[in-house]
């Protein structure tokens, strides 16, 4: 005669811990979700309350102002990707970058030291590793910071910046897909001229 088989009692819990992972992950990632909007509201509530018009600060020294600047950036910003041009106008300036992205930026004081608030898009399309398929990556979302302008042409700037992003695998007849939130700091390095 056989020994009764004893069921194992965390077998009928399996449904609820699974249940109660998925609520937890939900909640987890809805959570992140709003600390990073509570940060970028954070960041960007002293950037407005900052901004004025072009006022002399006593502080800060006063520029040779120019219509237009031109300048290169290298390092990492969500408007510039690694390497970028960035092409001011007063106060709007468009950014473009390698690998590809498109930003703007809105600079409050376009004539020395500034906070700035922007926009970025990109989009990816790349061959997956078997070259069987394609991966596409879509991203875009805004963001601010801060820049540090010297005379000499060169400038620093740090940002933050929440971006919703899209990935898609397609290999023959199956798609993956994938979709993000981020929070992304950007600093970069440039030259004006």
């Amino acid at each position: 005669m056989k020994p009764p088989v004893q069921k194992n009692i965390f077998n009928n819990l399996l449904p609820v811990f699974s249940y109660l992972k998925d609520r937890i992950k939900t909640y987890f990632w809805s959570l992140v979700f709003r600390v990073q909007i509570a940060v970028f509201l954070i960041f960007l509530i002293p950037m407005l309350v900052h901004a004025s018009p072009d006022e002399p600060d006593p502080f800060e020294p006063e520029f040779e102002k120019e219509e237009w600047y031109i300048g290169p950036r290298l390092g990492y910003s969500p408007f510039t990707s690694i390497v970028g041009l960035e092409i001011q106008h007063r106060h709007f300036a468009l950014s473009l970058g390698f690998p590809p992205k498109v930003g703007f930026k809105y600079y409050f004081k376009p004539y020395r030291h500034s906070w700035f608030v922007g926009g970025s898009f990109s989009y990816y399309k790349t061959d997956t590793k078997d070259f069987s398929g394609d991966k596409t990556e879509t991203e875009g979302g805004g963001g601010g910071g801060f820049r540090w302008r010297w005379g000499t042409g060169w400038d620093f700037s740090i940002s933050l910046s929440v971006l919703y992003g899209e990935e898609k695998e397609k290999t023959g007849s199956l798609v993956k897909k994938n979709n993000y939130i981020g929070l992304r700091p950007g600093i970069t390095v440039g030259y004006s001229f």
